[in-house]
């Protein structure tokens, strides 16, 4: 697999006919407020930060898509959309999407943040070097920083393979790198304060 799936927001009836499709997206989050009967939902795409809105006006029957809880037909095999209107996030839906899918994935945003606290812990000694605020004295202090380079450098092909199998958004992206930095900075304040 060296991309995502593609992936739809659709409505199915109780008898398992499609009533609505939104466009295929790489990276899509539902989120639904309210009780059964009321429930209204949105679904985000996190890429475009694009909401699809349910347009009921604009059902149609699609056919049986799904039979006894089982699938019979997949975002791919979709050729049109329709049933949902698009439009672009306001800001305050953007972050409450983001802060839900932090929540929802937690282990996997825990994860995230621990490779870019991993990240910058390997580069803050080198960023220190080259802006001047600690020389290697011999070859032998020279070698630990080029490994660190080295490690950090292999980081960033596999976090960008990673982004390909699962895209994410640009701010959730920002979040983890700054948190990480930040989580980086804590630690390597408090190693110097215990060592002294």
């Amino acid at each position: 697999m060296v991309f995502s799936d593609p992936v739809r927001a659709i409505v199915v009836s109780g008898d398992g006919r499609l009533l609505a499709a939104s466009p295929v997206s790489s990276s899509l989050r539902i989120i639904c407020e309210g009780a059964d009967r009321q429930r209204t939902c949105l679904a985000y795409d996190d890429l475009t930060r694009t909401i699809f809105q349910p347009v009921e006006s604009d059902w149609r029957d699609g056919g049986l898509i799904e039979q006894n809880g089982e699938p019979r037909a997949f975002p791919e095999d979709m050729t049109v959309d329709f049933g949902f209107a698009l439009r672009p996030a306001t800001l305050g839906e953007a972050v409450r999407f983001e802060l839900a899918g932090i929540m929802a994935s937690w282990a996997t945003t825990g994860f995230a943040l621990v490779w870019w606290t991993s990240f910058w812990l390997l580069l803050r000694p080198v960023a220190r070097f080259l802006l001047g605020r600690g020389e290697p004295r011999n070859i032998g202090m020279l070698v630990p920083l080029l490994l660190r380079t080295a490690g950090a450098l292999l980081m960033i092909p596999i976090t960008a393979y990673a982004w390909l199998t699962a895209p994410y958004s640009g701010l959730y992206l920002a979040f983890v790198v700054l948190v990480g930095a930040g989580a980086a900075h804590l630690m390597t304040g408090w190693r110097k304060e215990t060592t002294a």
